[in-house]
């Protein structure tokens, strides 16, 4: 039997991207299996990358949009950089208005970032949302738990944080996403 093809649908998103910086985090949408992945540039130009098989996306010669012929742009780049951490989609249906958004947490803005889509493909970003900014410190991972609640971690005990002692998980439901 044969080993998986480059060409299977279900694979292309992964095969042999080149020119990545330094990929943090991969995360696929729900409905496409398409692989998104955030990473961090040397010192400017933090980036979110939709994967094609085989795109270059210029590393290291080029960072952020450069409208190169050949290369792929990211999606979104941040300068000053922003050390995008944990990523993922969320399709449920407990925060109505977050569904079909790509959220992220950051290391360094210490925040959640929440994109929502221009389009349906997500080739470009429509708008950009910034929530619990500074609140809880740095910020590592997130999930979307069974009942649509997210789920974050922070990471503030590595001798980085701002607030020592207090790594825990939070729990972002309606209320809590609304600011309250």
């Amino acid at each position: 039997m044969a080993g998986p093809s480059p060409t299977t649908p279900s694979l292309a998103p992964w095969s042999s991207p080149m020119g990545t910086a330094t990929p943090r985090v991969s995360t696929p949408t729900p409905d496409t299996g398409v692989l998104f992945v955030t990473e961090h540039g040397p010192n400017e130009n933090d980036e979110l990358n939709r994967l094609q098989a085989g795109g270059e996306y210029g590393w290291p010669s080029v960072t952020g949009r450069a409208g190169i012929p050949g290369l792929v742009d990211p999606i979104a780049a941040w300068t000053p950089t922003i050390a995008p951490a944990g990523a993922t989609f969320y399709n449920a249906d407990l925060i109505p208005g977050w569904r079909g958004s790509f959220l992220f947490v950051t290391l360094k803005e210490q925040d959640l970032r929440r994109l929502t889509p221009a389009d349906a493909e997500f080739m470009t970003v429509h708008s950009e949302e910034i929530l619990f900014d500074g609140a809880y410190g740095r910020l590592r991972a997130i999930r979307v738990g069974p009942d649509g609640s997210l789920y974050i971690s922070t990471s503030n005990r590595d001798g980085r944080g701002s607030l020592p002692g207090s790594d825990r998980i939070l729990r972002i439901s309606p209320r809590t996403a609304a600011g309250d």
